[in-house]
């Protein structure tokens, strides 16, 4: 069920009616690569002494921003699954995190602007995931907007929760994990954090937070535009 969450909602629609098509689903097919990907390396090199079952169940509970687990290794991993959690899963899914999509876009026109100062005149191939669907200024642009204002909420978040005697590390930790909204478990190295020891500006804090990095930044600029703004 951890899977849910992370591939889009047409897929299993798409199935069950013989629809599917692995060109109308890339993103999804990249997703579930990177998935097995992470899980074959973790289990043969990084932790082989741990469960198969164990890995893939803590690798899909990150990606799912979950952050169920049943994972019991020594060894620390934690800024690991973390930047799985800020990766997420498909942009038309319940999962948080900034959406492997909009990675995807922000890295290749990063990586097509640079390649454009080495070759000028080379044509740039805008198509996403080689597919006929192009990416638009937009769609960076937009990318670009959440990726500045996640950052911006997790230095603003974990100034708050420095306030309140948590360490830096677990403060930075809590508030990508609040912005995805993820249990904060010992997956992540937070199993020991009691919330009862917060104070109540730094639990409203939270609660705000959750919040805005469920419905996503972006959906509150474009209300403030839609309902203050408009003309």
């Amino acid at each position: 069920t951890l899977l849910f969450p992370i591939f889009n909602f047409f897929l299993l629609y798409d199935v069950i009616t013989r629809k599917f098509s692995f060109r109308n689903h890339q993103e999804d097919l990249h997703l579930a690569s990177m998935i097995i990907l992470f899980t074959l390396i973790f289990y043969f090199f990084v932790i082989p002494h741990e469960r198969f079952a164990n890995v893939v169940f803590a690798i899909t509970s990150s990606v799912s921003t979950s952050g169920i687990t049943t994972y019991s290794s020594n060894i620390d991993l934690s800024l690991f699954f973390i930047l799985l959690t800020i990766v997420g899963g498909s942009l038309i899914s319940t999962s948080s995190g900034f959406k492997y999509t909009r990675i995807y876009i922000l890295l290749k026109i990063s990586y097509q602007e640079i390649y454009r100062l080495v070759k000028p005149i080379n044509i740039i191939d805008k198509n996403l995931y080689n597919t006929e669907t192009k990416i638009d200024d937009q769609d960076v642009k937009i990318a670009f907007l959440v990726f500045i204002s996640f950052i911006i909420s997790v230095f603003i978040l974990s100034s708050i929760l420095t306030l309140n005697n948590l360490t830096f590390e677990n403060s930075f930790k809590l508030s990508i994990l609040t912005l995805t909204n993820t249990v904060s478990s010992a997956l992540y190295g937070m199993d020991s954090l009691s919330f009862f020891d917060l104070n109540n500006f730094t639990k409203i804090s939270l609660i705000l937070f959750m919040i805005l990095g469920k419905i996503e930044i972006i959906a509150v600029i474009y209300l403030i535009k839609r309902f203050i703004f408009r003309e």
